[in-house]
């Protein structure tokens, strides 16, 4: 096959940028040499070339990538099962789905392809003395780019799916049966080649699948076993450089990926065990796994992250607002990786449960006797790595949440939370970050021994005027007891001006403010208003009392809820 060689290697000589008719000639004639002998491995790989030469032609793109795939399902019909160019040419095949339009028929082809390959290594080469090549490690296999190909066996880790040609040859690397049972999901078939070789599992990697697939097989030992997976991942370090010369290659995905999966996976399965905690634990798994969307991402874990963070939503959030973000995401993650199995029932489940609080929300009755939560939680429990065990545990949080849909929304936690301050630093450090909000000219805490009744002050821009407010922060109700201590310090915010230092403007207008995280009591009231009243009309002093609702009106009515929340965690205070 001289002929189809030489043409081969003449258009891989000139490959050009995407679109080169003349290559394209050149690798189609090729191919036809090459099929015409029976040799469809290289006449599907010729074909999987003129893609490249076809580009910007599109009924001619399509018919390269309808050749390639029948000359692939050729070699694989006409060779035996421990054919190297069959193993070749379904590595090929499944590289080519990618171009398919229909997601849904690729992504079961894919797998399809997947669990054929890995079992045709298991069956074929279980007693071969390069066995842990062929189950465990991966191999390469060789080609002069004629009839033969040779299987090369390195004794490290090989990079499935590298492909080299050039100088007349050509090796493409091929993934081990372990790690393709991993990726279809199929750990019986996994724990099957490590009781076949369970001395080569002596890398990192390595390490944490063997460890991982022990945790899905074993759900009752998960927690301990992905925690454990993902500590392996965490040791996998850079290659040496005389490593890398050698042809190795190395990626960080066990850092940056699978530690972080796993360390999710752990926390999910937990809430089996700590069903008090499940709140705690699925937020946490959510927070481990932000980041994994960008970079090394794999379609598995990319739902698995998007199912976490809907359920934090679901379970302590805004649901419906989950719900949508989750699908567009799935949607998203379906057109870059194709769709998988998985995408329609956690789109089914998302939908079940969204249907459920829609009911509890509009009529409990009706809620009761439709049961799309209890649907929506058996669904829960298929989509694989969720399960029923897990499910279960969440079951309550989400039956909770269905309950809070009934009784309404609890719409005093900013009251609570601003009633339990009983320390002024902190009040005075949110009053603070709420005036800071609006973007004024100056604003500070001015507290200590020469305050001069100015806890903070805050310059603003009223119209053409500049209006200096000066707040006198208390804690708690305003007893009388109180107010004598408050009188004395509203007095001094008037009769000690502020320097204009910082302020570097003329202020027009001063206003004193008493506020507090609490009311004025009965026996005050009447003597704060007249003496308000009168501070007003003998000095032209204008004061005001801001009590725990006009905080609240602050808070809720300006939008202001992210920077109260914001400042709660700055003085170390839980948010609501």
């Amino acid at each position: 096959m001289r002929t189809a060689r030489e043409l081969f290697a003449k258009a891989q000589s000139r490959w050009q940028p995407p679109g080169d008719p003349e290559g394209l000639e050149l690798f189609l004639n090729a191919g036809s040499y090459w099929r015409a002998a029976g040799q469809h491995c290289l006449a599907g790989y010729a074909m999987t070339c003129a893609i490249h030469a076809a580009w910007g032609n599109g009924p001619q793109l399509v018919a390269c990538v309808t050749a390639a795939m029948r000359d692939f399902k050729n070699c694989l019909d006409a060779s035996s099962r421990e054919s190297l160019d069959a193993l070749v040419a379904i590595q090929k095949w499944i590289y080519l789905l990618h171009h398919l339009d229909d997601a849904k028929t690729a992504g079961y082809l894919c797998r399809s392809l997947q669990e054929e390959y890995a079992n045709r290594l298991l069956t074929s080469f279980r007693n071969s003395p390069n066995a842990a090549s062929y189950l465990v490690r991966g191999f390469v296999a060789s080609t002069d780019i004629d009839e033969v190909w040779n299987p090369i066996f390195p004794e490290y880790e090989v990079s499935a799916g590298a492909e080299q040609l050039g100088s007349g040859k050509l090796t493409i690397s091929l993934p081990s049966a372990f790690m393709l049972f991993i990726a279809v999901g199929d750990y019986h078939g996994a724990q099957r080649v490590v009781e076949l070789c369970p001395d080569e599992f002596d890398t990192p990697g390595l390490k944490g699948w063997q460890l991982a697939t022990r945790g899905f097989l074993n759900p009752e030992d998960s927690p301990e076993l992905f925690a454990q997976a993902a500590c392996e991942f965490a040791d996998d370090t850079l290659l040496s450089f005389s490593e890398l010369r050698k042809g190795r290659v190395w990626s960080s995905i066990n850092v940056d990926l699978w530690c972080k999966y796993f360390r999710a996976r752990a926390s999910l399965a937990r809430t089996v065990r700590e069903q008090d905690r499940v709140n705690e634990l699925i937020k946490s798994a959510a927070a481990v796994l932000e980041g994994v969307d960008s970079g090394l991402v794999n379609p598995q874990v990319s739902q698995f992250r998007i199912l976490v963070t809907a359920l934090v939503e679901i379970i302590d959030g805004e649901p419906v607002a989950a719900v949508r973000k989750a699908r567009e995401q799935l949607t998203r993650e379906s057109r870059r990786s194709g769709q998988h199995g998985d995408d329609e029932i956690i789109l089914e489940f998302l939908d079940l449960t969204t249907r459920a609080l829609d009911d509890f929300r509009e009529s409990p009755a009706r809620a009761v006797t439709k049961g799309h939560l209890p649907l929506a939680l058996k669904t829960l429990g298929q989509i694989p790595f969720v399960g029923t065990r897990v499910a279960e545990a969440v079951a309550p949080a989400i039956g909770d949440r269905a309950m809070a849909e009934i009784l309404g929304p609890v719409k005093t936690s900013v009251h609570r939370t601003l009633e339990n301050i009983n320390e002024e630093s902190r009040l005075r450090k949110i009053i603070l970050r709420l005036a800071q909000a609006s973007l004024p000219r100056y604003a500070q805490v001015r507290h200590g021994p020469l305050e001069y009744g100015k806890d903070v002050v805050v310059l603003l821009d009223e119209g053409e005027r500049r209006l200096l407010r000066m707040y006198q922060a208390k804690c708690g109700e305003i007893t009388k007891q109180k107010w004598r201590e408050a009188q004395s310090e509203l007095e001094e915010m008037f009769l000690v001006p502020l320097s204009n230092f910082q302020l570097n403007e003329a202020v027009d207008l001063r206003e004193g403010i008493l506020i507090c995280n609490g009311h004025a009591n009965a026996h005050v009231e009447p003597v704060m208003e007249q003496w308000f009243e009168e501070q007003k009309r003998v000095h032209g002093w204008k004061f005001r009392f801001m009590h725990l609702d006009d905080l609240v009106s602050w808070i809720v009515g300006g939008r202001l809820v992210n920077e109260f929340k914001a400042a709660l965690d700055e003085i170390g205070i839980q948010q609501p």
